[in-house]
C-alpha cells in the first residue's frame, strides 16, 4: 500500500502533513503505528509526511501512505508545518472524512453499501438521483396507490356555516380585531352614544372600542326599505 492519501496544495514551498483520527476520538501515532489518546506533547508523532509528486512553486500534488488499519471511517486533517517538526500551532488547511476499505481512500460521501456482504466500498461512478427521481422511485415501490379514508368525517359547507352563525360573540370578543364581524355584532347589540362618542362594549360591559360619530341635522334619514 502506498500513496492512498492524495491532495493538492497551493504553495509548493510549504511542507504539508496529515493526521489520521478515528471516529472514537483516538489519534493515529504514525511514529509507533498505534492508536493513542490525544496528548499535545505527542503531536510530532501523529504526522504523516506528504511528498510532492513533482516539485513546483504553486499548486502541487501531494501524496502519502495511509496506515494499515481496519476498514472504516476516518478523519484526515491536513496541516502546514511551520517549524522543523509538526506542532499543535501549525495551520490546519482542512479536515475531510474518508472511508478506508483496506486498499483505497475515497471521501466518505462516495462510499456505497453492499446489502449482501454488508460492507462499504468506493464507487467513483455514482450518478446521484435528483430529489424528484428519489421520490418517484420510493412511491413506485410495490405499486403503492392512494385511497380515500372513508372513516374521516369531513364537515359540510352547511355545517361550517351553521357553526359560524351559532358561535356567541362572547367567545371571540377578547381576541377579535376592531375591523372584524365581532365589531358589527357588538355595535348592534352592546353600544351607546354620548355626543359624538360611540362606545362599543363587550357583552361584559367593558369597552371593546370607541368611534367618533359626525352628525348632520339636515340629513334625511332612511325610513324604509322595499
Amino acid at each position: 500500500m502506498a500513496n492512498e492519501i492524495q491532495t493538492i496544495h497551493g504553495d509548493g514551498a510549504e511542507t504539508v502533513y496529515a493526521i489520521v483520527r478515528h471516529m472514537d476520538g483516538k489519534w493515529y501515532d504514525a511514529a509507533h503505528t498505534a492508536w493513542d489518546t490525544f496528548v499535545v506533547a505527542d503531536w510530532a508523532d501523529y504526522d504523516i509526511a506528504l511528498a510532492e509528486v513533482s516539485a513546483g512553486d504553486y499548486n502541487v500534488a501531494l501524496q502519502g501512505t495511509f496506515p494499515a488499519v481496519a476498514a472504516g471511517f476516518y478523519w484526515l486533517d491536513f496541516y502546514v508545518r511551520a517549524g522543523a517538526t509538526a506542532a499543535q500551532t501549525d495551520w490546519r488547511i482542512e479536515s475531510i472524512l474518508y472511508y478506508w476499505d483496506g486498499t483505497s481512500l475515497p471521501p466518505a460521501e462516495t462510499a456505497t453499501w453492499d446489502v449482501t456482504t454488508r460492507t462499504l466500498s468506493a464507487d467513483t461512478n455514482i450518478n446521484y438521483p435528483t430529489s424528484d427521481e428519489n421520490a418517484t422511485a420510493i412511491w413506485a415501490k410495490d405499486a403503492r396507490t392512494l385511497t380515500a379514508d372513508t372513516n374521516i368525517d369531513y364537515p359540510s359547507s352547511d355545517s361550517i356555516a351553521d357553526a359560524v352563525l351559532k358561535t356567541d360573540v362572547s367567545d371571540v370578543q377578547d381576541t377579535a380585531g376592531e375591523h372584524s364581524l365581532t365589531t358589527m355584532v357588538l355595535a348592534a347589540t352592546e353600544s351607546s352614544m354620548s355626543g359624538s362618542a360611540w362606545t362599543i362594549r363587550k357583552t361584559t360591559g367593558d369597552t371593546f372600542t370607541t368611534k367618533t360619530v359626525t352628525s348632520d341635522t339636515d340629513a334625511k334619514p332612511i325610513v324604509g326599505v322595499t
